[in-house]
């Protein structure tokens, strides 16, 4: 965008000129790499040690420890508008996530169980490390995850996530929901909620 408007400055000052315009602006922009395919950049050697930092378009994946980050088009890895992305959503706003919350109408308990399946074999296949980076609880009867899930989405969506959740909660005596989601006006205007550990210490 930066690159077609210095061209069309530069053309409509030729045009009534004659000639290129004498001042120039040189812009040191370096977009972050993004990859698609194969391994993460980085290598963990704990789940816990994850963070993945969900946008709408993109993810990053960040070593808590090491700062290193990979990031990721949500499409390209078939995270985009499914329920993969959801289920990972979801999972950032419980500290126990039980497949009938995003159950309704349209969604079966079998569909989004085999989401949950691809989202931890993805992550497998990006890290290849032991463990399972989502663990099924049986004392809760739910799943959970030792990685820490940062949400970057627009408010809207996440006060509707946070609702719909909330609403699911109250079916399931045992639920355990989080307060509503707290926001980062640093981040854009967007809406910044971290979970499970707000703290980036790995004990």
């Amino acid at each position: 965008m930066i690159d077609n408007m210095m061209l069309n400055y530069s053309a409509s000052h030729y045009i009534s000129n004659g000639k290129m315009p004498e001042a120039t602006a040189k812009i040191n922009y370096v977009p972050p790499k993004i990859h698609n395919q194969g391994k993460a950049d980085f290598k963990i050697d704990g789940w816990n040690e994850l963070e993945i930092k969900i946008g709408m378009y993109d993810v990053t994946f960040r070593n808590r420890h090491t700062n290193s980050t990979d990031v990721r088009r949500l499409k390209k890895i078939g995270w985009y508008n499914n329920l993969k992305i959801n289920v990972l959503r979801a999972i950032a706003f419980v500290d126990v996530f039980k497949l009938f919350m995003l159950k309704d109408s349209s969604t079966s308990e079998q569909s989004i169980r085999n989401a949950m399946s691809g989202v931890r074999n993805d992550l497998k296949d990006f890290f290849n490390i032991g463990g399972d980076p989502i663990e099924h609880n049986r004392k809760n009867k739910g799943w959970t995850t030792p990685i820490k899930i940062t949400l970057l989405d627009e408010d809207e969506y996440m006060i509707n996530m946070s609702e719909k959740l909330e609403q699911k909660a109250l079916e399931d005596i045992g639920s355990t929901h989080k307060n509503a989601p707290d926001y980062n006006d640093a981040y854009g205007g967007s809406g910044v909620y971290v979970s499970p550990d707000e703290d980036d210490d790995i004990l």
